[in-house]
């Protein structure tokens, strides 16, 4: 196995407050499947393309993302990243996600078309949310690879800036979002996606319809 390493300000220690204020795209969303692919024009020429099934578009313009594809009801988008598996030889990305057929993210990316960036993800691990569900069927939030708990959020509202108000790996509580992050359970999908929605519309101006119970 052979392993890149690209320039160290593409591996930002991120937090959530500067991915968000960074990404292009922000989805959740479902990969379905990938392939290895050689493509002489990018710098980075051995590459693996991920086609992500969009369930959720958290910023409205995903219509915007370079590969955006409409299938009947159903919308793609494929993202692609150096490194893959070609004659044999596995090639990868320190740091970087690597993505399975029916895995479920939410994930901040860039519009690389513009950037000229050699990844999709932003900050690479810290802009990749893995969901899995609990014993209950329940959405839960870990780290992208699946094994830290994304336990809660630092009670603190949301104002003009937010800093860090997530903690991975730590125990946190929200009263505000009705979400305590016990020891060992990470938060729901739910709780995430509305500290996620708050923070897309202080920090850039989206708003959301709220939705009537």
């Amino acid at each position: 196995m052979s392993v890149l390493r690209l320039d160290s300000h593409t591996f930002s220690n991120l937090s959530l407050e500067e991915s968000v204020r960074a990404t292009d795209f922000t989805v959740l969303g479902e990969v379905v499947s990938y392939e290895y692919r050689i493509d002489h024009s990018e710098r980075f020429w051995k590459r693996t393309y991920v086609t992500i099934k969009v369930q959720e578009d958290l910023m409205n313009n995903i219509e915007d993302f370079p590969s955006y594809q409409k299938v009947g009801d159903n919308v793609y988008i494929e993202i692609d990243h150096p490194g893959g598996v070609f004659d044999g030889l596995t090639t990868r990305i320190s740091g970087h996600p690597q993505f399975f057929p029916g895995e479920v993210y939410v994930l901040h990316l860039w519009n690389r078309d513009v950037r000229n960036i050699a990844v999709p993800v932003v900050g690479f691990s810290r802009g990749a949310y893995r969901v899995i569900p609990d014993n209950n069927g329940v959405a839960r939030m870990y780290d992208f690879e699946g094994i830290y708990p994304i336990k809660g959020f630092i009670s603190r509202e949301v104002t003009e800036s937010p800093l860090e108000i997530m903690e991975i790996g730590a125990i946190a509580t929200d009263a505000n979002f009705g979400e305590t992050a016990q020891d060992g359970v990470p938060i729901t999908l739910d709780a995430f996606l509305i500290q996620e929605k708050n923070m897309l519309t202080v920090l850039r101006g989206i708003e959301f319809e709220e939705v009537e119970e």
